[in-house]
C-alpha cells in the first residue's frame, strides 16, 4: 500500500518516485508477477535508502553553508573592527604628539616672559627633548600594534579560503 502511491507501471516500465529521487525500470519482468513483486519491493527499499541518504546529504550541505556564511559574516566584522582599531591607534598618537609639540612650543613662548638663565631654559629644553624622544620610542608601539594587527587579520583571512 505504501509503494502504491511510490510506484507507477507502464507496461513493463516501472517509475519508483521518492521526494528527490526517481528511478526508472525500462524491462521490468512482468510475465513473472512474483519476481516483479520482489525487485518492486527491493527496489522501493533501495529508493527510501537513498532518500534518507539525499536527506543527511543536504542537511550537511545547508550546515556547512551556514557555517561558510557565519565564519565570512564574523571574518568581515573582525576585519572591519580591527580597521577601527587601527585608525584609532593612529588618530590617539596623532593626537598625543600635536599635543606634545603644541606644549614644547608654549614652553619656549613662555621662556621669553620667565626671565631664565640660558642654563635654565637649556635645562628645561633637555626635559623636553628627552619627553619628546620617548614619544617618539611610543610611535613604535603604534607599529607593533599594527603588524600584529594585520597577522591576526592574515589568519583570520585563511579560515575563509
Amino acid at each position: 500500500a505504501q509503494n502504491a502511491d511510490r510506484v507507477t507501471s507502464y507496461g513493463s516500465k516501472y517509475l519508483f518516485s521518492g521526494r528527490n529521487i526517481v528511478f526508472l525500470v525500462k524491462n521490468m519482468p512482468v510475465t513473472n508477477e512474483t519476481l516483479t513483486g520482489r525487485i518492486v519491493d527491493h527496489l522501493a527499499i533501495l529508493i527510501e535508502s537513498a532518500e534518507a541518504c539525499v536527506e543527511i546529504i543536504n542537511a550537511e550541505k545547508t550546515k556547512t553553508d551556514l557555517l561558510h556564511n557565519r565564519t565570512n559574516e564574523t571574518t568581515k566584522l573582525v576585519n572591519e573592527e580591527f580597521s577601527v582599531i587601527t585608525n584609532t591607534t593612529e588618530q590617539l598618537f596623532s593626537q598625543l604628539s600635536a599635543t606634545f609639540e603644541n606644549l614644547c612650543l608654549q614652553l619656549e613662548q613662555s621662556f621669553m616672559f620667565l626671565d631664565l638663565s640660558q642654563d635654565q631654559e637649556d635645562k628645561i629644553m633637555s626635559f623636553i627633548e628627552r619627553a619628546r624622544a620617548e614619544a617618539d620610542q611610543q610611535q613604535s608601539l603604534k607599529e607593533q600594534l599594527k603588524i600584529a594587527m594585520e597577522h591576526i587579520s592574515a589568519s583570520i583571512n585563511k579560515i575563509e579560503e
